[in-house]
């Protein structure tokens, strides 16, 4: 999967709406129907769902998914942001929306307000702010995350946390961002979805697919790609029955020192997975029960030192020599490995 910074998402979306011919709250409603599927798959219709929506398309999101969520039943309160009295398109077409299907569910916020008891057993769904937010949240804002963050209740996020930047940023504070337990994304991940600071807003994280035109996706370039289990498989070389392990390359692999066999073992237990078809595990003797007993599949070189590898033979039958891990650092284990490096003639 590629990954795109900010702007290139709001660039696909642009060329969407102009090569399909879809509209902003069409992409809403594809949104807020996917997220409401994942929420329905989760959560049972005795759930009560407390809303909160920001003026934007983020709100805009979180309103459509409330009309959804309604109309199967849920018991629901919103509570729409609009202190500037500046909605987006989307977010006011969705807001008039609910005004005519359940006008008891809306409370629209144009001024000061307490916020509402959240119980234990609610679920808090956040739709205060998206991956365009600028700025470290302040003020009312500030307070009402720092509130929400308090209580013990379930909080899912719409797209990313509230008061989280879509990209790194220093001015990310724990409590200026939602700790969300859970982070429906729409269609791609963001860039700061994979900085460790930010796992403590993010929770579990999962990207919901809504369709969008593959072309456009395709003709957008990237430095930044996600492996996923399907592009994992399509790496696999699938084996003919009449082929034999001597048909998949042999490696030689120098790992392992005492006490850290385990290291030599796993990594054997890798390159088997991965493909390899003959491994020969060079080690210090002090290795040879426990490599001989937790993978029969390997053989074993026995180095002429207990505890530590002293000498790497030079083989010219191996396909490929691998070094580490667990190998130490002691000065005969550094000179074999100077001695095999100028050695060798294999990768």
């Amino acid at each position: 999967m590629k990954l795109f910074t900010n702007d290139q998402i709001r660039s696909i979306e642009r060329q969407i709406i102009k090569n399909e011919g879809v509209t902003t709250i069409e992409l809403v409603e594809r949104a807020a129907s996917a997220i409401s599927w994942e929420l329905m798959a989760r959560w049972r219709q005795s759930k009560k769902i407390l809303i909160f929506a920001g003026p934007g398309n983020n709100g805009a999101d979180a309103l459509a998914v409330a009309n959804i969520l309604i109309e199967e039943g849920y018991s629901v309160e919103v509570l729409l942001f609009n202190i500037f009295d500046k909605l987006s398109e989307a977010c006011a077409h969705y807001r008039n929306k609910l005004r005519e299907t359940s006008p008891s569910s809306l409370i629209e916020i144009t001024s000061d307000f307490t916020p509402p008891y959240i119980s234990t057993d609610s679920l808090v769904i956040d739709g205060l702010f998206g991956s365009g937010l600028k700025e470290p949240l302040s003020g009312g804002f500030q307070s009402l995350v720092d509130y929400i963050n308090n209580s013990s209740a379930t909080i899912v996020s719409i797209d990313i946390p509230s008061g989280m930047f879509a990209e790194w940023n220093e001015r990310t504070l724990s409590r200026n961002a939602i700790h969300a337990t859970l982070t429906l994304a729409v269609e791609f991940p963001r860039l700061s979805f994979f900085i460790a600071d930010n796992a403590e807003f993010l929770g579990e994280w999962k990207v919901l697919d809504i369709k969008l035109a593959p072309n456009d996706v395709r003709t957008e370039t990237s430095p930044y790609f996600l492996l996923e289990k399907s592009d994992a498989y399509r790496l696999i070389r699938h084996r003919s029955r009449f082929t034999s392990k001597s048909d998949y390359g042999s490696c030689l692999l120098a790992a392992g020192s005492y006490g850290m066999m385990g290291a030599a073992i796993m990594a054997a237990r890798g390159a088997l997975r991965a493909g390899i078809g003959r491994i020969t595990i060079h080690s210090p003797r002090c290795g040879f029960n426990s490599c001989q007993t937790n993978l029969p599949e390997a053989m074993f070189e026995p180095d002429g030192n207990d505890i530590v590898i002293t000498n790497i033979p030079q083989k010219h039958d191996y396909n490929v020599i691998a070094i580490g891990p667990g190998i130490g650092t002691h000065e005969y284990t550094v000179r074999a490995i100077e001695s095999l490096i100028v050695a060798a003639k294999k990768p």
